[in-house]
């Protein structure tokens, strides 16, 4: 009877150390995963926030764009055109 006392201590013991290194390991598998989630989640970060200051200068870009001055200085520039009561000086060759 003592004999299967001890038996039966020993293989609870047994069992709850491998229990305990168990937990341990999944503990550390979980932080390990924790940190590669925590990285990620910066990385995605920084991306978005690059993407919104794209956005931020897409949006003052399409706002210029629309802006009476930018019409004009296209249509001046690019386009040769003038206004109506403007004076044009060409250059003899």
């Amino acid at each position: 009877m003592r004999k299967q006392k001890v038996i039966i201590l020993r293989i609870a013991f047994i069992v709850t150390t491998l229990g305990v290194v168990g937990l341990f390991v999944s503990g550390q598998n979980l932080r390990v995963l924790n940190q590669k989630v925590d990285k990620e989640l910066e990385v995605t970060r920084e991306k978005v926030a690059v993407q919104q200051d794209k956005l931020e200068a897409l949006q003052k870009e399409v706002t210029d764009i629309n802006s009476k001055e930018y019409i004009e200085k296209v249509a001046t520039d690019q386009l040769g055109m003038v206004e109506e009561d403007t004076i044009v000086f060409r250059e003899k060759k």
